[in-house]
């Protein structure tokens, strides 16, 4: 997955424009996948955020399509429900990052296709779950949120598999 800017606080669009989402930086804070990712089309021009993002929409529904009617777990990095993003309230900076945390399209493909029985996604260090109504039935997505161990001060005293425990998803598909 990608990100499109769909995913950001909409209340907020008079605070941040457009240009600052694909300029990737508001006052002092930088997203640097702006800065420092470069992908290329067939073409070898480079993409945009949203193009890149069109991409990866496209390359999940062939992969949704080739598993045909199998049960499917998807996983993608960047968040595919806004249900999953964590919102401060208009807290700013922060709510400016809500932009870059995934896409609506990468959900709108989930829910498109009947095999889908499941979704994890990372991107983000909050655990989160929303509950969804797809072509193929009601699932779940998840966030299993990793994230950097200078924020383990939570779980601190915990043994690393408890730890683990704490951060990693694991879906029973019985």
């Amino acid at each position: 997955g990608w990100y499109d800017y769909s995913l950001r606080n909409r209340e907020l669009d008079a605070t941040f424009t457009r240009a600052d989402y694909e300029r990737g930086a508001w006052g002092r804070r930088r997203w640097n996948d702006t800065a420092r990712v470069v992908w290329a089309g067939d073409d070898g021009a480079e993409l945009d955020a949203p193009a890149i993002c069109s991409a990866q929409v496209a390359s999940l529904e062939a992969q949704l399509a080739d598993a045909g009617q199998r049960p499917t777990v998807v996983v993608t990095h960047h968040l595919p429900f806004g249900g999953l993003v964590t919102r401060l309230g208009g807290e700013l900076p922060w709510d400016f990052i809500n932009g870059f945390m995934g896409s609506e399209r990468l959900g709108e493909a989930m829910l498109r296709a009947a095999n889908v029985r499941a979704g994890v996604c990372g991107h983000t260090h909050f655990r989160k779950r929303v509950d969804v109504e797809g072509r193929g039935g009601r699932f779940s997505v998840e966030t299993s949120p990793v994230g950097y161990p200078r924020e383990y001060a939570r779980t601190a005293g915990l043994t690393l598999a408890e730890r683990v425990a704490d951060r990693v998803t694991a879906i029973d598909l019985r």
